[in-house]
C-alpha cells in the first residue's frame, strides 16, 4: 500500500490542486480544529484562530509545492509550525517588563514573592526557550511534531523520509539532549 493511497485527503488534494477551491474547503473544514489545536498549545488561545487562517492561506499558495508521499495533515502541521516558531520570536522580543505589570493580589503573596516567582518563571522559559532554539531547524521540528502534536513514529517517519527505526533513535536522541540540557542548564546541540 503506497502513502497516496492510504491518505484520506489525497482525492480532495488532488482536485484542490486543479483549482477546486471545494475541495479545499473540505480540507480546511476536516484539518481546521486539529491545527488550531496544535497552534493553541503552541502560542496560546488568542493567537491560535489567526495563525490557523494563516495556515490554510498559506497552504492553498503552496499547494503545488506539497509532496504527495507525505500525509496533507503532517505537511499543514509543519506550516502550522513554522508560523508558529516565528510568530514566537516576534512575541519574545515585546514581552512587558515586569514593572508594567500589576502581578500582586490584594490578599496574595507581596510584591517581592510576587517578583521572585516571576523571575523564576521567566529564567525557567528563557532557558527552555534557549535549549528550543539551540536545537535546530529539523530538530525543533521534529520536537514539535513528536512532542507537542503528539504524531505517532510512522507519520513522522514518513514527514522526515526515514525509516521508523531511524526516527525512534533520532526521537530518543532528541529525548536525552533535553533532559541534559535541562538538567545542566545549558542549550542542546
Amino acid at each position: 500500500m503506497d502513502v497516496v493511497s492510504a491518505d484520506p485527503d489525497a482525492a480532495a488534494v488532488i482536485a484542490a490542486r486543479t483549482g477546486d477551491t471545494d475541495a479545499f474547503s473540505t480540507l480546511v473544514e476536516r484539518h481546521q480544529r486539529r491545527v488550531v489545536a496544535h497552534l493553541r498549545r503552541l502560542v496560546g488561545e488568542h493567537d491560535a484562530l489567526d495563525l490557523g487562517q494563516e495556515t490554510f492561506v498559506r497552504a492553498w499558495q503552496r499547494l503545488a509545492l506539497y509532496d504527495p508521499t507525505y500525509r496533507f495533515i503532517g505537511w499543514l502541521l509543519v506550516i502550522a509550525t513554522r508560523l508558529a516558531l516565528n510568530h514566537r520570536r516576534r512575541l519574545r522580543s515585546e514581552l512587558p517588563a515586569l514593572e508594567d505589570c500589576d502581578l500582586a493580589p490584594a490578599n496574595g503573596p507581596t510584591p517581592h514573592d510576587v517578583h521572585d516567582r516571576v523571575e523564576d518563571a521567566r529564567h525557567q522559559l528563557a532557558r527552555l526557550e534557549s535549549i528550543l532554539d539551540g536545537l535546530g531547524p529539523q530538530a525543533r521540528m521534529l520536537y514539535e511534531l513528536r512532542f507537542r502534536q503528539e504524531l505517532g513514529l510512522d507519520e513522522l517517519a514518513a514527514h522526515f523520509s526515514v525509516s521508523e527505526g531511524a526516527i525512534k533513535v533520532r526521537v530518543h536522541r532528541l529525548r536525552q539532549a533535553l533532559i541534559t540540557a535541562m538538567e545542566d542548564g545549558h542549550g542542546a546541540r
